[in-house]
């Protein structure tokens, strides 16, 4: 069995940008409890911390979806899923490459986000709401790109490896979730 370091390398990528996700998830939720206890605590800090988060999916996605040549330079590009799998003849190329279309479909708000405000900050574009305020459907599009992604990955292995990685069911200890946690504990008292 060979090793695909380049695919390897767009698992690995992807399990931080799908944890971000994940982390994000669970400090930014509805409940009411939670977002007291995070105003109480450090409300700004929290604040500042979800635009950071914003920005940080905005680049993944688009680097994830950036094309795999680009001015000369290899990128590390999901369309590398793609070609490897179309390349070594595996059966599960044409769910890849459809879920892959699908990613960059999901992914265009964010790549013209990258290119206008996070990457550029162009003027006619700083002045007025984030382009991102106008795709109401933020949210779904990452946590479906991430899905996408998680499968064509799995399916990948899976046919090559006869193994998974369910990339969409992460987590570590000391994450947010002991965070909120811990400040909910003190809070309380």
């Amino acid at each position: 069995m060979e090793k695909n370091i380049v695919i390897d390398a767009l698992r690995d990528q992807l399990v931080f940008d799908i944890y971000d996700f994940e982390q994000y998830k669970i400090l930014f939720n509805d409940d009411p409890n939670q977002i007291a206890v995070m105003k109480s605590v450090a409300d700004s800090f929290f604040l500042t911390l979800k635009r950071y988060y914003w920005d940080r999916f905005v680049i993944n996605i688009s680097r994830i979806t950036d094309p795999v040549c680009q001015n000369g330079n290899n990128n590390l590009s999901i369309e590398l899923l793609c070609i490897q799998s179309k390349t070594m003849n595996l059966n599960c190329y044409d769910t890849i490459y459809s879920n892959v279309e699908q990613i960059k479909l999901l992914a265009k708000p964010f790549r013209k986000s990258r290119n206008k405000i996070v990457g550029h900050l162009d003027l006619k574009h700083a002045i007025k709401e984030s382009f991102l305020d106008e795709c109401e459907d933020a949210f779904y599009r990452i946590e479906n790109i991430y899905i996408l992604a998680s499968d064509s990955i799995d399916l990948f292995y899976n046919e090559k490896e006869n193994t998974t990685y369910l990339l969409s069911s992460l987590s570590m200890p000391g994450d947010a979730s002991s965070l909120i946690y811990n400040i909910s504990s003190r809070s309380i008292k």
